[in-house]
């Protein structure tokens, strides 16, 4: 079903979440997205600032119907909100629910290892799985579930450590297979879209 958004980014008034804005206005500003938070008078005036001219959606996580209309609109989130233990219960639930891919920066990790228990959900309802060093201790430890990997060219000395494991399943990222790229988006999109072949000889 097509969305209203390729991505919706949660929280844009914090110190973090600006740069986030920034990021976003300057390398993606062709993608259709959004800004979403609690304070639309706020997050306004900083899109003004940042002379950022996207959609500005209102967003609280404490109320679920709002939260499962707003992400409803989207392809994935991208939430800076934290901490996450309090702000992020219901905005990954959701996300797990509706099949919404979700990227967030978090550095809690009790919450983190509490949220594995959506594993299942969001596998089953097609989201997909993003990560760093959290998700390569996932690969060192055989306990991963994805079915195709990508990551960028500063990841691969990490990968590459991890090629007994990965080989053999056919996940080793490549950069002929369009597996290892600094455009992580557009990999991504390429593979959903049926433009990469993955090889597993």
């Amino acid at each position: 079903m097509d969305k209203e958004f390729d991505l919706i980014i949660f929280g844009g008034s914090g110190f973090t979440g600006k740069l986030v804005l920034e990021y976003m206005s300057e390398k993606y500003s062709h993608l259709n997205w959004a800004v979403a938070g609690r304070n639309l008078e706020k997050l306004t005036k900083i899109a003004e600032d940042l002379k950022i001219n996207k959609p500005i959606l209102e967003l609280d996580s404490s109320n679920a119907k709002n939260v499962e209309n707003v992400l409803g609109k989207t392809k994935m989130l991208l939430t800076t909100v934290g901490p996450y233990q309090l702000h992020g219960n219901e905005i990954i639930s959701t996300c797990c629910k509706l099949g919404v891919h979700y990227v967030d920066l978090c550095g809690e990790p009790g919450w983190m290892f509490e949220m594995q228990k959506y594993n299942e959900d969001a596998k089953n309802s097609g989201a997909d799985v993003y990560g760093s060093d959290d998700l390569i201790q996932k690969i060192a430890s055989g306990k991963f579930n994805f079915t195709k990997l990508i990551c960028t060219p500063a990841m691969m000395g990490k990968i590459g450590k991890h090629g007994k494991v990965l080989g053999p399943k056919g996940l080793m990222p490549n950069p002929k297979l369009g597996t290892v790229s600094n455009d992580i988006l557009k990999s991504v999109k390429n593979i959903k879209s049926g433009l990469v072949e993955i090889k597993n000889d």
